[in-house]
């Protein structure tokens, strides 16, 4: 049994919302006017009850049953609070999206069946990738780690087969059950992560705050709560600490002295361990901020080095309580014995070694235990983070990245707090526990969401949100999805070599010259380690590489090389719909000015070097032409875009063939957009400059690196600008 979850019968499903709401208001009468429990009981049975100024008229829902002998559905209206109720009987699972589904004790789905199937096959391929990835047998990794991905892809498949009404397993629900799910999952575990190790709560209006006061104080379990506080003589926050940890989270969103006012009122009458529980439960960074001492003494324990290793005895009993994410940890801890390898290699080359491994299993699960009754009042309680439907909206502090069934935080702050330094064997074995102990507190809350859609007991604890990599590094982009960092183990297998992770087709794509991307990964995986060994980042040599860069390509265009140009192709005509308005029209205006001069291209299809140039409009075009020496070839540009008056031109698709002869043309040369090929080539080094805060990146690149480094590019900094 895991210290970090409840008993799977004290998961208990909660979900009639009129009786939850009549206990908080009359928490709030109690708290807000002073009187008794009686009095405020009395007026709200008067005022909620019929013919009362608050009658309670519960909303009608539509919707359909499906009938259970011919699977046909009928719509029908029923009251929400007969229909809650009729849920919470016959234990009906009900999703985020209010869709609901026989209890799977009642009738199981053959799909569910085959994804357990998927699912336990994937589990023992990944186990079978990570040992060859231990050996150093990259072929039989490579090969499993495909393997397991088509595992994943089977199961993941089926949500694209519902949606699609043309498969045998279409249901038009399923999709929004699972995104919807998927979606509160991680915002359960963004919130978690966020209020854990941040204390920071969404509260992104004075009605939040007050609603989370009354939650807690009506979910508390205070008997217990109090033991807590009193065994590990935890401070009571003041009213002034109470309000300084609201506006800590409200001064991002909101101020309101009067909405604030209240607040302040309703702290002033709460009792001292009620300003406690709201302060303490779910927020380690509060608990760390008034009892530093607990915290210290709970993470120092954790990370206490073991030197007697377990008996041959011991081994097997400690194995049996040695879950995945304790392993992982465990390997990190000690990762001077693990070294690059995971332990199962270490149990087959030196089960002395192992032996220790398994006694720091044990140390970290009994410093678990010792802080067992700190764990379940301060973490596993029935309160979960406040206002998750609004978290897409919040202000992060921690959470760095997330998506429809992850979240990756940041806890460099503890490493700092702890040790002073974010870097060292020290701070690494902070920030992998605190990474712990979070993971460990969102399998609660993925437990706590599980019971209230009705899931059975069996499945409770399916849905787990763990940490595959660890990122000792991580660079976060302005550019949404666009992140580079490295990746230092994997569910406990630590790499020998640090792998570069890149994530986002800006820092990625295949249309920036090779050499330059090469060039670049290699720059982004310097930086990083840079990050990881605490070192500081000299930003002058980056920035004259950019440059340095960036007059390259502009010499190698002006020389008519194009090894820095995109390349494209130009199809045969009847592979367009409008040929005159698709790159099919480039190949006329190539043949009809240039081609007399430089070469023809032939008839399509044939490759095209792309290059920006500056025909935005018919005074740009009409100056160019005016500024030709050679008179035959500007009238015959002339007459071109006399038949076609409205053709401008932001590139040009110049036949590859003639280019790589005679190089590209002066007079193309002369309009060439020369800042957008720079920035094309280079792109990615702008997004990196910005985690350094230099941002450069505008729509009419004003401002190139090879501005302020070099000699100046004679180009004008507005070439994109232009007017009829």
């Amino acid at each position: 049994m895991s210290y970090f979850l409840r008993k799977d019968n004290e998961y208990v499903r909660e979900i009639n919302v009129v009786e939850g709401y009549m206990e908080q208001l009359l928490t709030y009468l109690m708290i807000a006017t002073g009187k008794s429990k009686e009095i405020c009981g009395e007026w709200i049975r008067t005022e909620f009850s019929k013919g009362g100024r608050f009658e309670m008229n519960a909303p009608v829902a539509n919707i359909n049953i499906r009938d259970k002998d011919t699977g046909d559905r009928t719509g029908i209206q029923v009251k929400t609070d007969k229909l809650l109720k009729l849920i919470e009987k016959n234990d009906i699972i009900s999703s985020p999206s209010l869709t609901f589904y026989t209890p799977a004790k009642t009738k199981r789905s053959l799909l569910s069946i085959f994804i357990d199937v998927n699912i336990k096959t994937r589990g023992v391929i990944k186990k079978q990738m990570m040992t060859a990835m231990s050996n150093g047998d990259k072929q039989t990794a490579s090969n499993k780690k495909n393997e397991q991905n088509s595992f994943k892809t089977r199961n993941n498949a089926l949500s694209g087969a519902h949606s699609s009404q043309y498969t045998i397993l279409y249901n038009k629900s399923t999709h929004s059950t699972l995104t919807s799910t998927c979606r509160t999952a991680t915002s359960y575990g963004n919130a978690n992560n966020e209020k854990l190790l941040a204390g920071s709560r969404h509260y992104w209006m004075a009605g939040i705050v007050i609603n989370n006061i009354l939650s807690i104080c009506t979910l508390t379990e205070f008997e217990t709560f109090q033991n807590c506080m009193d065994y590990y003589d935890m401070h009571y926050p003041t009213v002034a600490e109470t309000m300084e940890c609201i506006t800590y989270s409200t001064e991002p969103f909101w101020g309101n002295a009067s909405a604030m006012d209240h607040i302040e009122h309703i702290v002033e009458n709460l009792t001292p361990i009620q300003r406690a529980a709201f302060v303490y439960i779910g927020d380690l960074y509060h608990v760390r901020k008034y009892n530093p001492e607990v915290i210290r003494g709970w993470l120092g324990k954790m990370i206490e080095r073991v030197t007697v290793p377990a008996t041959d005895d011991e081994v097997k009993g400690i194995e049996d309580n040695t879950t995945a994410d304790l392993r992982a940890l465990v390997a990190l801890l000690r990762s001077d014995i693990v070294g690059p390898r995971n332990i199962f290699k270490v149990k087959e080359a030196n089960y002395d070694d192992y032996k220790l491994l398994m006694a720091t299993s044990r140390s970290v699960n009994n410093a678990c235990g010792e802080y067992s009754l700190f764990i379940r009042e301060i973490m596993n309680t029935r309160n979960v983070p406040i206002s998750v439907a609004k978290i897409p909206d919040t202000i992060r502090r921690v959470s760095l990245v997330s998506d429809t069934d992850s979240t990756m935080a940041t806890v460099q702050d503890w490493s700092q707090w702890y040790c002073g330094t974010m870097t060292g064997v020290e701070a690494d074995n902070i920030a992998d526990s605190m990474i712990y102990i979070a993971t460990q507190n969102i399998g609660h809350m993925m437990a706590s969401m599980s019971i209230q859609m009705g899931v059975e007991d069996t499945y409770l604890h399916r849905y787990t949100m763990k940490n595959e990599f660890k990122f000792s590094s991580f660079a976060l982009t302005n550019k949404a999805k666009h992140y580079f960092s490295l990746i230092t183990s994997q569910e406990g297998t630590l790499y020998k070599d640090p792998e570069l992770e890149v994530k986002g087709v800006a820092l990625r794509t295949s249309n920036i010259p090779a050499t330059i991307m090469t060039k670049f990964r290699k720059v982004i995986k310097e930086l990083s380690t840079t990050v990881m060994l605490g070192n500081d980042i000299e930003i002058v040599p980056l920035l004259e590489h950019v440059a340095e860069i960036e007059h390259s390509i502009v010499a190698s265009v002006q020389s008519g090389d194009f090894i820095y140009l995109k390349t494209g192709q130009i199809k045969d005509k009847s592979a367009y719909s409008i040929p005159e308005s698709s790159s099919y029209a480039y190949w006329d205006w190539w043949e009809t000015t240039f081609g007399p001069k430089y070469g023809t291209a032939g008839a399509p299809s044939y490759a095209v070097v792309k290059i920006a140039v500056n025909l935005n409009n018919k005074t740009q075009i009409k100056d160019w032409i005016a500024s030709m020496a050679d008179r035959e070839l500007a009238g015959r540009i002339e007459e071109w875009h006399k038949r076609f008056p409205k053709r401008k031109f932001t590139q040009l698709l110049l036949p590859e063939s003639v280019v790589a002869n005679n190089g590209i043309p002066k007079e193309i040369l002369d309009i060439a957009a020369y800042r957008r090929i720079i920035f094309s080539s280079v792109e990615p080094y702008y997004h990196i400059l910005e985690c350094f805060k230099v941002m450069m990146i505008d729509k009419n690149r004003t401002k190139l690196v090879s501005d302020y480094y070099g000699d100046p590019i004679d180009i004008e900094p507005s070439e994109l600008v232009g007017e009829d």
